[in-house]
């Protein structure tokens, strides 16, 4: 895959994965393509919460609420952008953008807008990180299937996704849906700071599992 091996997405990818990008051919190299709902990273993710960045303009402690962060016209384009991915009515996104035409003119922003922008933001940070943490066990430990998915038998939870469908499915053993993408776009989630915490855990158990596969490997090489 071309990706793999472009500097600015393996500096991304190791940012992003603690681990080094030399890794990736080895992840990748013969699997399908890889997808995943982008979006700028918004802050650091320290214990199951995302941390926002401090602005340079405008320092930002742990203690301040969301509502007290500047908002840009990046920012509203952002909440756009993720509204979308969430799969909100076409009503609620027109009026997103009736609110940064208005900013556009020196119009504020209500505390109750504010707190829907921080809110679907977040919540997209959270389910495009599930859906990348996803797609990397499925890569690492996935079974395909004849049509087109891969899928993930977990102890807790079960997974499947198709990259050229960009559809995803992350369920619990008694069948209910956790997370549900069709085309892209979320149509059902249920995701929790917990589980995210519970994928991060397996994600951290897979880097552990392949550190040690390269220890083992160099020492047979010798």
């Amino acid at each position: 895959m071309g990706f793999t091996n472009d500097p600015v997405y393996q500096q991304q990818w190791a940012d992003m994965e603690k681990h080094s990008p030399k890794a990736l051919p080895e992840l990748f190299t013969g699997k399908q393509q890889v997808w995943g709902l982008h979006l700028e990273p918004l802050g650091d993710y320290v214990d199951a919460k995302i941390v926002p960045f401090p602005s340079p303009q405008t320092p930002v402690t742990p203690n301040q609420s969301d509502q007290t962060q500047p908002v840009t016209i990046d920012k509203l384009r952002d909440w756009y952008s993720a509204a979308d991915k969430l799969n909100k009515p076409d009503e609620y996104k027109k009026r997103i953008v009736e609110l940064a035409n208005g900013f556009k003119s020196g119009e504020q922003l209500s505390q109750l807008a504010l707190f829907s922008m921080n809110k679907d933001i977040k919540e997209f940070v959270h389910i495009s990180r599930l859906t990348q943490i996803a797609q990397r066990i499925g890569m690492v430990l996935g079974q395909s299937r004849q049509d087109g998915f891969t899928e993930v038998k977990g102890k807790v939870y079960d997974l499947s996704f198709n990259t050229e469908r960009k559809d995803l499915t992350i369920q619990q053993k008694n069948g209910d849906i956790v997370l549900g993408v069709q085309s892209g776009k979320v149509h059902t989630s249920r995701v929790t700071p917990e589980i995210i915490k519970t994928f991060e855990g397996a994600n951290s158990l897979l880097d552990k599992t392949y550190s040690s596969y390269q220890a083992q490997s160099r020492e047979i090489h010798r």
